[in-house]
């Protein structure tokens, strides 16, 4: 997954990270927890409760608790969440895979939150915040991905999944679920509970979107689920491994690493923005991301040198670091012109 904050609505915010005006706030939590715009009844209702003196808090949970986001949830997709498997195996089995290909069957766009700019076989077009579309080459770094094995770690909508496929891969993608929710940072401005709830939301819509592309492109590609520090073990032999652009979401960048590595995949690959970073530095460098209350799920700003410290670490030392640029949307606000953005990638390979 690119890194960049939630498609938001862009409006003034308050301290709590917040849409500054209730009504705005009204509005942006039945995008984000209901799927919809407001109506003029639950409008009415929510600001009769914040001007009774109810808490924000209180107004979302609400919708929490409605019966809409009930059947919301339990319609569409796998939820969050959920009792797993144990050691989250057993999930390439078609009897596990064959539901998710029978829901993607059934989904629409309205069930799914795009992230990814795709063009789709029948002619779609699917906008998104970022659109890496001719640069996917340079973003896995150069690779040859014919007849390999790659576990697409962080897939987002999976427009590099279903990229890789064409190029020859035989792909499984890897995302957030069952008992593991997104890393949220501590706040004590936000309810952080209430941001990890609704984050996870956010990820459904997200994974959705795969689902919703994988039906489109007829593609082979497989879907597990679970916690990134503890991968499932039964996945098989892996020939690569991508972080594309999710360590910086991550509370701990170099257990997941270590934990593709324990697959035993021929390469790891690291994308990450390079931010202000010396690509010739040999010093690592981690920095906590600024106060941004209103994204709690972004954690670091990585240098190069500490990806290739990682890696090392976990016995991936013989190290290639490219740049790259890539189209971004600032927020995500499609109305704007897309900026360029400068990404490094490390592929690792393992020490002779």
């Amino acid at each position: 997954m690119c890194s960049a904050s939630n498609a938001q609505p862009s409006t003034l915010l308050a301290p709590d990270g917040y849409p500054a005006d209730d009504t705005d706030f009204v509005r942006m939590a039945y995008r984000f927890l209901l799927r919809r715009d407001v109506d003029p009844g639950g409008l009415d209702y929510c600001l009769g409760l914040l001007n009774a003196g109810e808490s924000r808090a209180t107004v979302m949970q609400k919708l929490l608790d409605s019966d809409e986001f009930a059947e919301l949830i339990t319609d569409k997709g796998l939820q969050w969440p959920l009792v797993p498997p144990p050691g989250y195996a057993g999930q390439l089995d078609d009897s596990v895979q064959q539901p998710l290909r029978d829901i993607a069957a059934t989904l629409t766009l309205d069930d799914c939150e795009p992230y990814h700019a795709t063009d789709l076989p029948n002619g779609e077009f699917i906008a998104g915040g970022w659109d890496l579309r001719g640069g996917e080459h340079n973003y896995v770094g150069g690779i040859d991905l014919s007849g390999k094995r790659v576990l697409d770690l962080g897939p987002a909508t999976g427009h590099l999944s279903f990229w890789m496929e064409r190029q020859g891969a035989n792909v499984t993608a890897f995302e957030i679920g069952y008992d593991a929710s997104a890393d949220i940072r501590p706040s004590h401005t936000v309810d952080v509970e209430f941001f990890r709830n609704s984050m996870m939301d956010f990820v459904r819509g997200i994974n959705n979107m795969w689902w919703y592309s994988h039906h489109a492109f007829g593609s082979n590609a497989t879907m597990v689920y679970g916690d990134i520090y503890h991968l499932p073990q039964d996945l098989g032999q892996v020939d690569v491994a991508l972080f594309g652009a999710i360590l910086l979401h991550l509370e701990r960048p170099l257990r997941a690493v270590a934990s593709a590595a324990a697959l035993n995949p021929e390469c790891i690959v690291v994308t990450e923005p390079l931010d202000d970073f010396d690509i010739h530095s040999t010093v690592p460098v981690m920095r906590h991301l600024p106060g941004r209350d209103e994204n709690l799920s972004g954690w670091w700003e990585i240098s190069p040198a500490a990806v290739i410290k990682m890696l090392t670490v976990v016995g991936y030392g013989n190290v290639e670091v490219t740049t790259h640029q890539q189209l971004y949307y600032p927020d995500h606000d499609l109305s704007v012109d897309p900026a360029e953005v400068t990404m490094f990638t490390v592929v690792g390979r393992r020490a002779a």
